[in-house]
């Protein structure tokens, strides 16, 4: 025995009676443009999956839904009452599986994706991606967060994160390069170190010949000072040498003894004509100017001792200064080339250990650079891998409610059948019905009522309504949709022969 919805003031729609077949099947609104079966769907997917209210009919109170053990009501407030005794999906069409219309295959495989995740009622989170990449935190930093946001549309969310990781792999792979191009610069330097004579080092460590070079030239700056030095010695010695020797061309003058003897005769001379000039007073003017003579030669011989003395001093230093000049050893030419010689050995012992450290460096730098080019290389191919993971989370989620029939590749949906895996677009419409019908019940359980929009049904032959009509009964599923009639709006119970009245 069938149960009924009843609508009443819904829309166009004064009263209308839908069968509920106990067993299951399909039932069918027919009637003209505008009669109210849109608004009739609508009405029932409120009342069974809290879907979209439908309009009160104009002058009307306001619309009522009623049936499977619920009420609803709409006016100037909604109210519902009672316990569904069915379960539907909300705001779900199974026929957008079957066929999402749209001509592009790829893109209505997206589509179809996308209706069968939400028909199955599967859910991603954004962490199921996570071990792709390694973590949570590791997704985030790789992921924009625009795109782990997605979760209410798994394929985008999916998309979107594989573009993610997918720009990550480029960048990686772009620095694998960049590492590469640079090791091989630095490779070809190293070959131009390597391509010189071996030379065959005197030390043991690069801090050796330095040591030894800086030796090297402090005995040279030695000697050459040294040299510099005697050479200033020799000049000094002759400059003395020669100023002794203009001493004593004026030797002629008088010696310190003989004038010194000469001042004393004088100062004798100066005494006695002062005795005489007490004694003979009367000579006085006489003996006054023998005087003035007698202090005019002892000042000039007063002068002549100064002048001896000052010589004396003069030629001491000087033979003092001789005698210093010419206690150096004399350095010879072979001696300063030799050092000369020690310096260029140890300035060319230290640029070959600059060479070998520098040649040690750059390949170092060659080894680092082919290291971090493997590695960024790897993380380019890890991440690649996890892009292309993303289809199997998706695929996951749809094998939880789905089984493992299932399958996603290259974003193309396949199903497996007894007579192999194919594409499930190249499936009969029969099969696509079957499979999406099957789901959706599995999804709402038993009994379930599934509102299916009318272009789908439209779009069945004869041969694939029967079709789906057993396997909705098979199910203990109920379908309603609609085709366009000649008539006023009714319901009827799709039958394999004829369609049974209420």
């Amino acid at each position: 025995m069938s149960k009924t919805i009843e609508i009443r003031d819904a829309g166009p729609i004064e009263r209308l009676s839908i069968p509920i077949p106990a067993a299951g099947g399909i039932v069918v609104l027919r009637g003209c443009n505008g009669s109210g079966k849109t608004i009739a769907c609508q009405a029932v997917q409120a009342l069974v999956a809290d879907g979209e209210r439908p309009p009160s009919r104009d002058g009307s109170l306001g619309a009522l839904v009623e049936g499977m053990g619920a009420r609803l009501t709409i006016g100037r407030r909604v109210s519902v009452s009672g316990e569904l005794e069915v379960s539907s999906l909300e705001g779900e069409d199974p026929s957008l599986l079957v066929d999402p219309g749209i001509k592009a295959e790829a893109a209505a495989d997206v589509a179809r994706i996308k209706a069968l995740l939400r028909l199955s009622r599967a859910t991603v989170d954004a962490s199921a991606f996570a071990p792709l990449v390694g973590s949570d935190e590791q997704l985030r930093e790789l992921c924009r967060p625009a795109s782990l946001e997605q979760t209410g549309d798994v394929p985008a969310m999916a998309a979107a994160i594989k573009r993610d990781i997918e720009a990550a792999a480029r960048k990686a792979e772009q620095q694998a390069e960049n590492y590469q191009s640079k090791a091989a610069g630095v490779r070809a330097t190293l070959q131009e170190l390597g391509a010189g004579p071996v030379v065959q080092l005197k030390y043991g460590s690069a801090e050796e010949a330095r040591a030894a070079h800086t030796q090297a030239v402090r005995e040279h700056t030695n000697i050459e000072a040294a040299r510099k030095h005697n050479a200033e010695l020799r000049r000094l010695a002759e400059t003395a040498q020669v100023s002794l020797q203009a001493l004593g061309i004026e030797g002629t003058a008088p010696t310190i003894e003989t004038a010194r003897e000469q001042h004393q005769a004088r100062v004798a001379a100066h005494d006695q004509v002062r005795a005489r000039i007490d004694e003979l007073r009367h000579e006085l003017k006489r003996l006054e100017s023998e005087l003035g003579r007698a202090q005019a030669e002892a000042r000039e011989a007063e002068a002549a001792l100064l002048t001896q003395e000052r010589i004396a001093k003069q030629r001491k230093d000087l033979e003092d200064t001789i005698s210093q000049c010419s206690g150096f050893r004399e350095i010879t030419e072979d001696e300063v080339g030799e050092r000369a010689a020690r310096v260029r050995d140890a300035s060319a012992e230290l640029e070959n250990w600059a060479v070998r450290e520098k040649t040690e460096r750059v390949r170092a730098e060659v080894l680092d650079l082919e290291q971090r080019a493997r590695a960024a290389a790897e993380a380019g191919a890890e991440l690649r891998a996890a892009a292309a993971g993303t289809e199997r989370v998706v695929l996951d989620a749809v094998r939880r409610v789905c089984g493992d029939g299932m399958e996603l590749r290259d974003g193309r949906l396949y199903v497996q059948t007894d007579r192999g895996r194919e594409l499930f677009s190249e499936l009969s419409h029969g099969e696509r019905w079957r499979i999406a019908l099957d789901i959706a019940v599995k999804a709402v359980g038993s009994p379930g009522l599934l509102v299916v929009r009318q272009e789908a049904f439209e779009s069945l032959d004869p041969a694939n309504r029967r079709a789906v009509a057993e396997h909705a009964r098979a199910l203990g599923a109920v379908i309603l949709t609609a085709e366009a009639s000649d008539g006023e709006l009714r319901a009827e119970i799709y039958s394999d022969a004829v369609q049974e009245q209420p």
